[in-house]
């Protein structure tokens, strides 16, 4: 299972964006969020990340992490994860999260009722991240031929594959 101590993340996450250079800096405009995540096999060694787009539909930040074992349902949320941690160090504006996981999109937006307990403390992990951003957060489908979910996608796959060979 994919079990995570929020206030290691945390300073995980700050450390990230200390040393990275490559992180344009803080405001309050509205960011896009493209996450995917995967495993292989499904079960196995979950990766999951995420692109940032912003106002001006330019990349200004990107993760792709591995999180240890679990299913593709607990990956593609894990994408969600990563992104609620490091938007609030982004922007303080709207977060607009797309996800191509249409079960994700669901039961984030509480269309769609949980049915597992793994997936219910994920959740509630979740919530709670969503309390760390003083702007609005939304949770958004989109097909996974659009360009960003693209180049999400291409990275936990590029990921996995220096892995597994």
């Amino acid at each position: 299972m994919v079990r995570m101590c929020l206030n290691k993340k945390i300073n995980i996450v700050k450390n990230y964006f200390t040393e990275n250079k490559n992180i344009k800096t803080f405001s309050n405009e509205p960011l896009s969020v493209y996450t995917d995540g995967g495993t292989k096999p499904n079960p196995g060694l979950c990766v999951c990340g995420y692109v940032i787009i912003d106002h001006q539909d330019e990349v200004i930040a990107d993760r792709v992490e591995t999180i240890g074992y679990g299913n593709n349902l607990q990956a593609e949320y894990g994408g969600v994860r990563l992104a609620l941690e490091d938007a609030p160090h982004l922007t303080s504006g709207p977060v607009n999260i797309y996800t191509d996981n249409y079960c994700v999109y669901n039961q984030l937006n509480g269309m769609w009722q949980i049915h597992k307990d793994y997936i219910s403390k994920i959740h509630e992990e979740l919530r709670s991240l969503e309390q760390m951003h003083h702007g609005t957060i939304s949770y958004n489908w989109v097909r996974g031929n659009n360009p960003n979910t693209k180049k999400i996608d291409a990275m936990c796959t590029s990921k996995l594959k220096k892995i597994y060979g």
